[in-house]
């Protein structure tokens, strides 16, 4: 069985690409479209696949043209989808994005799906080898239920902190890797970046806490004092979903063995190669492309930088 697993959002992209964004009550050509697949977890565990660590992806989909597409997009990455399953009769969540270089602004539908119930799906078998479970905060319950016997098997959980939702603060108890948005951390918490994830790193006390902040980079708690990583330089095409590859990527580069403060590098890495293409999938590198990237845009050793003993 794969080695990450999933519970979040899976939804339809639809992305127009243009120099800038529209007026109000006016027409504009876009110089270019993409169709994908989107969602902050499910874009994570295609990142983990392209990376080249075995990922499923488990939840719910509806058999209209949006979910058939959401999981024909899964398959196409190489994520598992055994435990995706169709319910009939209902709207999947959508989206249109417009993208200008570093910017994107996102319309989006949430569609009618019912929750998940974990009583739906046999998680003891679909977890049984799982060593990374991947959320969002969306399907509380079932995620609930599956850090649990994740837990149970000694393995680890990890969620992206982006929306505030119902049973967010459960699901953060519950997590061994904590990566919240800059934006989350301020409300969670009200203090800026810095103080935030100190904050955060204090409260639940996770393995890793991690605040992104966009082009700034980011910070990791780091012996109860906030370390900075930063962004690696890029032409940006596309940044749609750069944070939800940074989640991917995370888990990977754990999963490889390296500490927290290379795990935020070597995710920062893959985020700015994954910006330098269009799409959100499309646009993340293979594992050996991001190290290459790394070891072209880095001054510091591999040791010195991942934290691991080659």
């Amino acid at each position: 069985m794969p080695r990450v697993a999933g519970i979040g959002s899976a939804l339809f992209d639809i992305i127009l690409y243009s120099e800038s964004f529209p007026k109000e009550d006016t027409k504009q050509e876009a110089s270019a479209t993409v169709l994908q697949g989107g969602g902050p977890c499910s874009t994570a565990i295609v990142a983990v696949s392209k990376l080249g660590i075995d990922a499923s992806f488990i939840g719910t989909v509806s058999d209209d043209m949006f979910g058939r597409f959401v999981r024909d997009d899964l398959v196409k990455w190489d994520v598992d989808t055994t435990y995706l399953k169709t319910v009939s009769g209902h709207e999947t969540a959508h989206s249109a994005v417009i993208c200008s270089g570093r910017r994107r602004t996102c319309i989006y539908a949430l569609g009618d799906l019912p929750s998940p119930s974990p009583d739906e799906f046999d998680l003891t078998t679909a977890l049984k080898d799982t060593e990374v479970l991947h959320l969002d905060g969306y399907n509380p319950e079932l995620a609930l239920a599956a850090a649990d016997i994740v837990h149970g098997n000694g393995g680890l959980v990890s969620i992206d902190a982006g929306t505030m939702r119902p049973g967010i603060d459960e699901l953060l108890a519950l997590s061994d890797v904590i990566i919240a948005s800059e934006a989350f951390a301020g409300k969670l918490t009200g203090k800026d970046v810095e103080e935030a994830v100190i904050e955060i790193d204090r409260r639940y006390s996770p393995k890793a806490a991690v605040v992104t902040a966009g082009p700034k980079g980011g910070v990791i708690a780091d012996g109860g004092k906030a370390r900075w990583y930063a962004e690696f330089p890029a032409d940006v095409v596309d940044s749609n979903g750069a944070g939800d590859v940074f989640h991917g990527a995370f888990i990977v580069a754990m999963l490889h063995g390296f500490d927290p403060f290379g795990c935020c590098q070597f995710s920062s890495a893959v985020s700015a190669l994954k910006c330098m293409k269009r799409g959100a999938r499309e646009g993340v590198p293979s594992y050996a492309e991001a190290i290459r990237f790394f070891r072209e845009c880095g001054d510091e050793s591999e040791e010195e930088v991942f934290g691991w003993k080659s």
